[in-house]
C-alpha cells in the first residue's frame, strides 16, 4: 500500500462553452478536487491511502464528501479554523 500525505486544493474551473440558458453568465463554474497530494493519490493504480487535513467550512465539508467517495482517506479535523482549503480558479 502507498500512503500519500498532502493537501487538498479546490479547483474552480470556468468553462466557457456557451452562455447558460436564462442567465447572463458567460460560463459554467465547476468545482473539483485538486492539489499535488490529491493528484498523486487519485492517479495511483495500487492500493492507496490519502492523509490530509480539512476545516469545517462549507467548501471543506464538500471536499470531505468528495474525498470519502474517492477512496481510502484519513482526514484530520482542523479545529477552530473556518478558513477552507486553497482555491485555484482557472478561467
Amino acid at each position: 500500500m502507498i500512503w500519500v500525505v498532502g493537501a487538498v486544493a479546490i479547483d474552480m474551473i470556468a468553462m466557457r462553452e456557451h452562455f447558460l440558458d436564462g442567465t447572463s453568465n458567460p460560463s459554467d463554474i465547476r468545482l473539483g478536487l485538486g492539489g499535488v497530494g490529491y493528484r498523486i493519490f487519485s492517479n495511483l493504480e495500487t492500493p492507496r491511502r490519502f492523509i490530509t487535513a480539512l476545516a469545517s467550512d462549507p467548501i471543506s465539508l464538500w471536499a470531505r464528501e468528495a474525498l470519502e467517495a474517492d477512496g481510502d482517506v484519513v482526514i484530520q479535523d482542523v479545529k477552530g479554523r473556518d478558513a477552507g482549503p486553497p482555491l485555484y480558479l482557472a478561467l
